[in-house]
Parts: C-alpha cells; sequence; structure tokens
C-alpha cells in the first residue's frame, strides 16, 4: 500500500514551482477537477509534472503509464524529482510474456509503465488484472505514438478489412475501465481538426460519437475525384466550446515565456559536383549505378523522393565509394567557427547517423561523438545523454527518434535534412529548447537547404503545414489575423 503521508509535503513545493509558470496551475486545476482531459503542450512545458500531480492528488491504488521506449526512464525521473519518496513504486514493464503476466498480476505494484507496443500484445492481461487491483489513473505520453492520429472511422473499408487501428482499439477498450485518463501530447495534429477526433471519442465516446459528424462539423469537406477529402478547419470557435472539457491547451505563447527565444536560419549550400551529377541523374531517369557497376532503379516517385533526400544529406548513404557531400563539409565550418563541439544533428536517415559519426570523430580529432537513433534502449538512452553532457561532445540523432529526453546543455542543433511534418522537426528543437536553459540565450536552429534542388520546395510545404496546424488551433482574432497575412 502506498503512504499517502508524505504528498502533502511535496505539495506546497510543486505549487510554488508551478506558480512561476501560471499557466501550470491552470492546467493541473482542470486535468484534477475533469479527470479525463488531453494536456497538450509544447515540448518543455512541464506537460508530465502537471499530469502527475493531477494524478497523484487523487490518491490512486494503481496508475499506468503508457508511453514510447525511450521515455520510460523520463516519468521515473520526474518521480524522482517532484515526489521522490513515490519513485520507488515505480516499476517498468518489459521482457518476456512471463515476466509481464506477473507484473500485471501483482497488486503490490501501484505504478507500472510499459510501451504502447506492449499494451496492445498485453491487453487481455491488463483487463484481467482489473478485476483484482484496477488502475485508477491512465497517462499517455505523447499518445498519439499509440497510433490513433491514422484512424477514420468505425466499420470496414471496401476490402472487408477492419478501419478501426489496434493502438485506437486498445486505448478505447483500457478507458472504459479507467476512471482518470490524461492523455499528453506536444504535437497533437500534424493535419487538421479531424486528428482531434479519436482521442475525444476515447475520452467521451457520448459527446464525440461520430468520426464524420465531427468532421462535417469542424472541417471543410469537399467531393474530390477519389471521394471525400478535407481541405481545413472552420467553426473553430464551436469546436473549442465543445471539446473544452476534455481538452486543455496550454497557449504557446504562454509556454515561450519561459523558454529562451528560438532563431531558426537556413543555411544554403552548393552540392559538389559528383553530388550534383548523382542528384541529376536520379532526378531525370530514376536509376543511379552502385560501386559495382550494377543498376539500381527507383521505380515509385517516393522511392525517387528518398533516394533524392539521401543523396542531399549524404550521397555515401547510396554508393560508398563517394565523398561525403557538400552538407557534412558545412557543418564541419560551422562548428570550428563556434570553437564548441557540443552541439547537435537532426537527421532522417540512420545511415547518415553512422556515416556523419565516423566523419566528425576523424575531422574534429575527438571521441565524444555520441549517437542515438530508433531501437535504443532506455538504459542506453540515458546513459548515452549523460556522457554527451558531461564530455560536451557532439550528438548525432535520428529525428523521428528525437522525443522525451532533454540534451540542454547546448544552445545549437543543426538539421542536416529534415521531416516533412513541421512538428517532427519542432520535437527535435524541443530536446535542446527548454525551461532548464537560461532564457536570455537563444537557442540556434540551423536547417541545410540545398540550391536548386527540391529542398526549396519542401521548406515552403513546411511553412505551410505550420500555418495550417496554426489555424486548426488559432482564436478568432488569430485566424482573421493571419488571413489578412499578419
Amino acid at each position: 500500500m502506498i503512504d499517502w503521508g508524505h504528498l502533502d509535503a511535496y505539495i506546497p513545493a510543486v505549487k510554488a514551482k508551478m506558480e512561476e509558470r501560471p499557466y501550470q496551475v491552470v492546467a493541473t486545476n482542470k486535468a484534477w477537477g475533469n479527470k479525463r482531459t488531453v494536456i497538450d503542450g509544447k515540448a518543455g512545458s512541464g506537460k508530465s509534472l502537471i499530469a502527475l500531480t493531477a494524478a497523484l492528488l487523487q490518491r490512486p491504488e494503481r496508475i499506468l503509464f503508457l508511453c514510447s521506449k525511450n521515455a520510460l526512464h523520463t516519468w521515473r525521473k520526474e518521480l524522482q524529482k517532484w515526489y521522490p519518496e513515490y519513485a520507488k513504486h515505480y516499476t517498468i514493464n518489459n521482457g518476456s510474456p512471463a515476466k509481464r503476466q506477473a507484473v500485471w498480476n501483482n497488486p503490490k505494484l501501484p505504478f507500472i509503465a510499459c510501451t504502447y507496443a506492449v499494451s496492445q500484445r498485453d491487453l487481455e492481461l491488463i483487463l484481467r488484472s482489473h478485476s483484482k487491483a484496477p488502475f485508477a489513473v491512465l497517462i499517455m505520453d505523447e499518445y498519439q505514438k499509440a497510433g490513433l492520429l491514422s484512424w477514420k472511422g468505425k466499420g470496414t473499408d471496401k476490402k472487408g478489412k477492419s478501419k478501426m487501428t489496434v493502438g485506437y482499439r486498445t486505448i478505447s477498450t483500457l478507458a472504459k475501465h479507467i476512471l482518470s485518463v490524461y492523455p499528453t501530447s506536444g504535437t497533437t495534429i500534424k493535419r487538421g481538426n479531424q486528428q482531434l477526433w479519436p482521442i475525444l471519442n476515447v475520452l467521451n465516446p457520448n459527446t464525440f460519437p461520430s468520426y464524420w459528424a465531427f468532421v462535417c462539423r469542424y472541417c471543410v469537406v469537399v467531393d474530390g475525384m477519389f471521394g471525400k477529402e478535407i481541405c481545413g478547419p472552420q467553426n473553430q470557435i464551436a469546436m473549442w466550446a465543445t471539446i473544452g472539457p476534455n481538452y486543455h491547451r496550454i497557449p504557446r505563447k504562454e509556454t515561450d515565456k519561459y523558454l529562451p527565444p528560438l532563431q531558426r536560419q537556413i543555411i544554403p549550400i552548393d552540392m559538389t559536383p559528383t553530388q550534383r551529377a548523382l542528384y541529376d541523374q536520379i532526378d531525370r531517369e530514376m536509376w543511379y549505378e552502385l560501386d559495382n557497376g550494377d543498376i539500381q532503379t527507383t521505380s515509385t516517385i517516393l522511392a525517387k523522393i528518398t533516394r533524392l533526400r539521401q543523396v542531399m544529406v549524404c550521397p555515401r548513404i547510396l554508393k560508398p565509394s563517394h565523398d561525403m557531400g557538400a552538407m557534412a563539409d558545412v557543418i564541419l565550418d560551422m562548428i570550428r567557427e563556434r570553437e564548441s563541439y557540443h552541439t547537435v544533428i537532426f537527421t532522417p536517415f540512420r545511415a547518415a547517423v553512422t556515416l556523419f559519426e565516423a566523419y566528425f570523430k576523424e575531422q574534429l580529432k575527438m571521441e565524444h561523438v555520441y549517437h542515438l537513433w530508433g531501437g535504443t534502449e532506455p538504459d542506453e538512452l540515458r546513459d548515452t545523454v549523460a556522457y554527451w553532457k558531461r564530455t560536451r561532445g557532439l550528438m548525432i540523432c535520428t529525428t523521428l527518434f528525437s522525443q522525451s529526453f532533454e540534451l540542454d546543455t547546448t544552445d545549437c542543433c543543426f538539421f542536416a535534412g529534415y521531416e516533412p511534418e513541421h512538428a517532427d522537426n519542432e520535437q527535435c528543437e524541443g530536446r535542446v529548447r527548454r525551461t532548464t536553459m537560461d532564457v536570455n540565450v537563444p537557442i540556434q536552429a540551423y536547417y541545410m537547404q540545398n540550391n536548386n534542388t527540391y529542398d526549396e520546395r519542401w521548406l515552403e510545404i513546411l511553412v505551410e503545414k505550420k500555418r495550417s496546424v496554426k489555424l486548426t488551433f488559432a482564436t478568432l482574432e488569430e485566424a482573421r489575423s493571419a488571413l489578412r497575412g499578419n
């Protein structure tokens, strides 16, 4: 059993800390009062503390934490920081099926954390454990990782396959058995209002029973060549009045008061002659020659775009005998000009991470070059970040892995390539832009752009997508201002 007598001793210090950023007090009060509320705030806004406090104030028998692999230790760290007495009750459930089953069935383990993948595999075990020791609270870190955003509605498609994703089915089923549900996210949507519906349906199925009813009311829907097409948001004021009880969005302008300013800068690059020749070959003819003389084709437009992106980041990904390309050299020169190697390089491709790591070790004559990518185990992630901070080294990280950890001892990062979704790149920026940093020192984010390539158009698309998301979450006055071009 948990001794809740310690909680009253912790609350004054937590409250005092939250009052330094009043939006945290507002969010915590709403989450505690409503019990089933999305906490939406950008990276570094303190969502973890808000969700933890709202959960612990209920003095629950058990809490279930669902998150990505690299966030498993983050929640333990948050407990140790704010509520240290309760950190000892935190258990990560992984390993073999038999080991996981023993954890689910143990009523003496009040705080259990697992990945979304484990929750999907062990759903029946979790449900059976509820009759013995029910979970009172469900905390979902970056809930979009559960697969909710891709869900289109109930029923079957034209081929008779269920439209319901495994992630949605798991979360929806769990939520029916748990009183308090706190999904958190820094990248709630990527395209429009339609992506809000799945989590709202999970939290409040009576108010949000129908996907298409929600979409038709709050999105502009037209008849396209391939059926219904969603073109953008509408009825924003009415939507926020409806979803308000189950959705709390921390205003970005409030969060930014407590974060260092972010300065994005596009760095134009001219590719090397051989890099340009390889790029033009693939762009024009959709094939290229391997080092052994074989011909590699790019049979689809998607494959072609992927290969072009790889050439722009580092042509050696496709041809080991090739030079490193212009991007690595430009980043190297900029790091040397900084007179500090302590920075981060984000790149979309795991192969580029390996190549960059070897290249910068050789060119900078240093061993303290580290990498993070998908598949990194939680313990390894924790240790790698600690080594990087202690040695003031260089970190190279894949963009889509960059969530739920802090790289807050540097004020500079480079994007050697970027993701086509603005929110994914913003998550990367959030690793180095934290509330623990000096608000007077701006964060420099350098985006490498290859001249006379698709890079130029893709950056324009990123700006357009960012504007679409901003309109989705805008107040009426903000929307009018955006439409006026302000």
